[in-house]
């Protein structure tokens, strides 16, 4: 019984510590304020709880950069790809007769861009889709070729 009474401040006073760190790193702080430590264990706790701290925030902020790029190369992306819908619906509602080049030439940029975010995404977000490996140049200088006449 007296190891209890002798224990239970020192078990307090870890549960306020504990307490503490959990506040403060679901609110985005990247430097704690800590109590002073009793000995060498806390201290280096405390040096562990501060560097996943700054690795956390460090994280965040990657993140945060990401999501911010992702968002403005989709932003242009989107309305790149709104000038040849629009072009193509201006020609339908003009009445006359609509060249099947022009809508052939307007569809292949819309598909361009199409394909330049799709690849975007793959590479940047999807590590397992990414193979190299040896192809023969010839057919696909003759795909785009005939796509693109």
């Amino acid at each position: 019984m007296a190891d209890f009474f002798l224990c239970f401040p020192g078990y307090l006073k870890r549960q306020r510590q504990l307490e503490f760190v959990k506040r403060a790193s679901f609110s985005g702080e990247t430097h704690l304020n800590l109590p002073k430590p009793a000995n060498q264990t806390e201290q280096d706790y405390q040096t562990l709880i501060q560097t996943l701290l700054a690795q956390n925030y460090q994280q965040n902020e990657q993140f945060v950069a990401l999501r911010t790029d992702l968002l403005n190369d989709f932003g242009l992306w989107l309305h790149q790809i709104k000038t040849p819908l629009a072009a193509m619906d201006l020609a339908t509602q003009t009445g006359t007769e609509i060249d099947p080049v022009e809508i052939k030439a307007e569809l292949i940029q819309v598909n361009d861009y199409l394909g330049v975010m799709l690849n975007y995404l793959k590479q940047n977000f999807d590590h397992e889709d990414l193979r190299f490996t040896e192809v023969q140049v010839k057919p696909i200088l003759k795909r785009v070729m005939q796509a693109h006449a």
